[in-house]
This record gives C-alpha cells, structure tokens and sequence, in this order.
C-alpha cells in the first residue's frame, strides 16, 4: 500500500507566528492604554501660582501664602492635595525633617479660644490653608476670612459677651447654622485666590493682624531669640485672658502655620527652602510643584 506523505508547519515557523500574534496583541494593548492617558491629561488642570513662606519670628508678620495667577478653569479644592517638605541641618549637626500633608476634610488645626464676643470658649478646628478672594464664600468674593468659620446669612443672632444663651459653636458649625466655606476642600482656585496661613497670637482666628493680641502665641515678647517664653522663633504656651476673647495654646495646639508647614516650621529661616507641591488627586499628578526659599 503506497503511503501519502503528511505536511506539517515547521516549529521554526510556528514560533514565527506565535510571535507576530504577540507583537500585534501588545500594540493594540498599548494603542489602548495610550489613548486612556492621553484622554486623562485632558482632564488635568493647570495652575500657575505664587507661593511665599515669611517667618520673621512674630505671629503678625510671619505667613505662608499662596496667590493663584492663572487657571485653564476654575479648580475645586475637593480634587487637590497640597504636601510641604523641607529638610535643615542644626549648627550641633542635627537633621530636622519638616512638612505637611493637607487634605480636604482633614482638620489640621486645632486650637482652644473664643475668637469674638459671640462664640463658645472652645477647641476650634479647621482645615487648613483657608482661602479667601475669589472662588471663596456663598457669593464666591470672600475678601478676608480668617475665622475658623462665618455665620450664614439668615442665620441665628448669637449672644454678645458674657450671660446666658446661643453662642456660636463647633456644634452650630456641625449642623450648619455656621459656614465653614473658607476651609481647604470647600472653594475653588481661580486667579486671584489666595490660601493663607499665619502662625497663633491674635484674635480673629490668631491670625488677625492690628488686633487684640493674646499672651500665647508665637512670637509674642520682642525678645533676642532662644527665649523659650514666646520671644523671637518660639512659642509661648499656657493661658491668656483679654476680657471678651481668651485662649489656651498647649504644646498639643496646632496652629495654622504648624498645619501648614509641620511642627518644627518654626525652625526656619531666612535662605531655607520649602518644597510645595499641589497634586490633582483624580489624576494623581503633581499640577504646581516648587522650591520656596524662606524669607525674614
């Protein structure tokens, strides 16, 4: 019986094949991917921003302050996270690392006050840095906040000064009786807005320069620097009390600055560098990111 002869594909070109299917299945994969980032950075705004830090060793005229110049559109703070970082070496050759993360909904300060003659002898809290200018408040023109909080318009008539009835409260804030509009999560960046941040002494919040002035504080005596009673680059903790308005600042008080820049912000100084970076959190990309050099 006369046997057919069988054909097969050569192993050689067998693997040929396999790798050519290969190759077209990855482009095509790739060619996908592609398309999903490129559509992603569609949706990352742009930001243009100058950002100052001053620490001249006094509450009033120390600050961390950031003034948008430019945006493509309007930026909804509820998208970003801002992160600090800087790093210094100490005369006796110690390394101090420093920074914040600030994160909408986080509170980060916390401090125990009552900042006018309306509301609770109490720990305030808020999320820090607070805007103001454009893009902040009901009416998107809030020109300077630097209450923890605002009554809403419409709102309860709080109680003046001392005596029984409705103060201004967290509570009243956590029901919504007061606005809390200002905070970092609740406005937009556009141009002209700016979030500030000033260390604890004064009223208004502890930020509100040509007012009264508490006893603590940072910065509070003018005093030579390594007074560890409040003089020049430190704080000074305990309790003070100017009639209508009081506070206890503790070493477990954190005031915006610290928010900010970190606990041992009050460490630097003029020449220093602070790393800020602003991250659009839906994209995970860094949108602004700079080195602030310190100034006095």
């Amino acid at each position: 019986m006369k046997l057919e002869k069988e054909t097969a594909v050569s192993p050689v070109i067998g693997v040929m094949l396999m790798l050519v299917v290969t190759l077209i299945i990855a482009a095509a994969i790739s060619a996908f991917a592609g398309g999903l980032i490129g559509n992603n950075n569609q949706d990352v705004p742009k930001l243009a921003m100058n950002v100052k830090v001053v620490n001249s060793g006094y509450w009033q005229s120390s600050y961390f302050k950031a003034e948008v110049t430019g945006v493509d559109k309007p930026i909804d703070t509820q998208d970003l996270k801002i992160v600090t970082s800087w790093s210094k070496t100490l005369i006796n050759g110690t390394t101090i690392n420093g920074g914040a993360t600030m994160v909408p909904g986080e509170t980060n300060f916390n401090v125990t006050f009552n900042m006018n003659p309306w509301s609770n002898y109490e720990e305030w809290r808020s999320v820090c840095p607070q805007g103001y200018g454009p893009g902040v408040g009901l009416n998107g023109t809030e020109s300077a906040n630097f209450w923890p909080y605002e009554r809403k318009p419409g709102g309860p008539e709080y109680v003046r000064g001392p005596g029984p009835g409705l103060k201004a409260s967290m509570a009243e804030l956590e029901v919504g009786n007061l606005t809390n509009y200002s905070w970092f999560g609740n406005y937009h960046l556009q141009a002209g807005t700016i979030m500030f941040a000033r260390p604890f002494g004064g009223d208004k919040g502890g930020q509100g320069t040509g007012q009264l002035s508490f006893d603590v504080g940072y910065g509070i005596t003018p005093s030579d620097e390594g007074n560890t009673g409040g003089g020049r680059y430190y704080y000074a903790y305990g309790y003070s009390d100017k009639g209508q308005t009081k506070a206890t600042f503790n070493e477990t008080s954190v005031d915006q600055m610290e928010a900010v820049l970190g606990s041992d912000w009050n460490m630097l100084r003029v020449g220093d560098t602070v790393n800020v970076k602003v991250i659009h959190v839906p994209s995970g990309q860094a949108i602004w990111q700079k080195d602030i050099a310190v100034e006095g």
